[in-house]
């Protein structure tokens, strides 16, 4: 469920990061590989994986759903910053900005 976000990436001096919307993950790119670098923990509202892996037909339909719901998810915006990142996803249908 990948969806096109105009901020995938971002870069502080020689560390690129990246996320997607839908993952509580931002991994650390380098020319060869892919890491984990961060881990965004959405504790007890965290999408169920049983939601992730259900029939839709398209992602409005998904989206949807999970706004039925206090779902904590998707990394919406990526700041790189010289001692963190900021980032800003969804709480309880709201934006939140985390700093860390």
């Amino acid at each position: 469920m990948h969806v096109h976000n105009a901020n995938n990436f971002s870069k502080c001096k020689e560390e690129i990061l990246f996320c997607e919307l839908y993952n509580d993950t931002i991994y650390q790119l380098s020319s060869d590989k892919c890491i984990p670098c961060y881990y965004l923990d959405f504790d007890n509202y965290k999408i169920p994986v049983s939601y992730l892996e259900g029939n839709y037909n398209n992602i409005m339909e998904f989206q949807n759903d999970i706004s039925k719901h206090d779902f904590s998810y998707g990394i919406n915006s990526l700041s790189n910053l010289a001692n963190g990142i900021l980032v800003s996803y969804f709480s309880d249908n709201k934006k939140t900005l985390s700093l860390s």
